[in-house]
């Protein structure tokens, strides 16, 4: 009879400690995700753009470059970028 009580008391520890921790959490965290819109601009086609306005306008081929690179480091967010002339 005392075996019969062991063994009963120990498969219920057992199956008890076994499904402890079988079950899954859910963790329910909300993010709020907020529209963000950059405008986008293509810093190179910018360069070119200032490059044949440059020619266009009568500058020469190492002015224009200037002033091309000028933009593009202005588009590029570099703030110490001035346009020479």
């Amino acid at each position: 009879m005392k075996k019969l009580v062991f063994t009963a008391l120990a498969v219920v520890a057992f199956s008890g400690a076994a499904m402890a921790k079988n079950f899954e959490v859910k963790e329910s965290i909300k993010k709020t995700s907020k529209k963000k819109t950059f405008a986008t601009t293509d810093c190179n086609t910018a360069k070119f753009v200032a490059y044949v306005d440059a020619k266009a306008a009568g500058f020469s081929h190492e002015a224009a470059v200037g002033m091309s690179y000028s933009v593009y480091f202005m588009c590029l967010g570099l703030n110490d970028a001035t346009i020479l002339q």
